[in-house]
């Protein structure tokens, strides 16, 4: 009896609200996964179009790819056919050299024998003959300058030991001595003083005047070049050069003397200077005191590095069977250099040794 019995309004009541909550709850719940579900497609579906423009991406690059394959291959095919046309071109000219190389012999083989056959029965056979027997029978120049039929000159192409010496200077040739004071009295303020060549025919010819003591030429001459040429060719002529290049590489490092200070570069010149002979320092002395007067004149336009160039050939140089010709043009630059100092700094150099 007490199951039947009847229930209190407020129990009915609070029984409807909550059959009422549930329902609310379970609609909430089945929008919010629907929600979740509607958003898993759309990802699905944009994954998918991402995928499809990518695998489109991707054929295209293989179309591409594709093209530019063939078209190297049809470029490197071209090449080969290129080459191959090259290689004939090239088999076909050697053929032609060959041929051409071929009757060139055969002409020069014919010439030979028409010239022959032209001498051998002329009357002028004998005559060739008898020649060639003198030049046979010629004597070399050793043999002719022991029988003193080969002189060497007084003054010019010979040794400083065995010129002329002057009687105040008494080391130093006395062409040099009568060159440098005809140059001193009147030409010091000259253009271009050594630096422009002299008359070829006149130096020659002063030179053959001078090799017979005949010194009154230098004298009256009237063109300084002329005399700067004598100066010159009076070194540049020397049996043995002043200061050779061997000597200036067995007392100068050329490696690193350009990267020295002035006051190393001095002392390296002033130790070269100490080990030249008496007679070679004297002469060398002598002229460079008279380029350092040189270029006290402004009136000739001359400086200390442009006698460099010009003189340095003359006083450093090597026969060139003994020099390597690269060899000689590195150390042109070092004994130039060595030149510059002795005329700038000639009282360092000469007057403390």
């Amino acid at each position: 009896m007490s199951d039947n019995k009847p229930k209190k309004f407020g129990e009915v009541f609070s029984r409807g609200n909550s059959s009422k909550r549930s329902t609310k709850s379970y609609h909430r719940n089945n929008d919010r996964y629907s929600k979740v579900d509607d958003n898993a497609s759309v990802r699905s579906s944009t994954s998918h179009q991402n995928t499809n423009k990518y695998l489109q991406f991707l054929e295209q690059e293989n179309t591409q790819y594709k093209r530019a394959s063939s078209d190297l291959q049809k470029a490197h095919e071209d090449l080969k056919r290129e080459c191959e046309l090259l290689k004939t071109e090239n088999e076909n000219l050697r053929k032609l050299l060959d041929e051409r190389d071929a009757e060139i012999f055969d002409m020069s083989q014919k010439l030979n024998e028409l010239h022959n056959s032209k001498f051998k029965h002329s009357r002028f056979s004998s005559i060739r003959q008898n020649f060639q027997n003198i030049f046979q029978r010629r004597k070399t120049k050793e043999e002719l300058v022991k029988k003193k039929i080969l002189q060497n000159e007084a003054n010019f192409r010979t040794t400083l030991e065995k010129m002329e010496k002057d009687a105040d200077f008494k080391n130093v040739p006395r062409v040099l001595v009568e060159a440098v004071k005809v140059l001193e009295a009147k030409f010091m303020n000259v253009i271009g003083l050594y630096r422009v060549s002299g008359n070829y025919a006149v130096v020659q010819d002063m030179r053959f005047h001078i090799n017979s003591n005949n010194f009154e030429v230098l004298r009256t001459q009237k063109d300084a070049h002329t005399i700067t040429g004598i100066i010159k060719l009076l070194f540049r002529e020397l049996e043995e050069p002043m200061i050779s290049l061997k000597h200036l590489d067995t007392h100068i490092d050329d490696s690193n003397f350009l990267a020295l200070s002035q006051e190393y570069q001095i002392m390296q010149v002033q130790k070269l200077v100490g080990t030249l002979q008496p007679i070679h320092r004297d002469t060398l002395q002598f002229l460079m005191k008279h380029l350092n007067k040189v270029i006290q004149y402004q009136g000739n336009q001359n400086n200390a590095h442009s006698l460099s160039v010009v003189v340095g050939a003359c006083i450093f140089y090597e026969l060139l069977s003994d020099v390597d010709f690269h060899q000689n043009l590195a150390k042109c630059t070092v004994s130039n250099k060595c030149i510059e100092i002795m005329i700038e700094d000639y009282s360092a150099i000469f007057e403390q040794v």
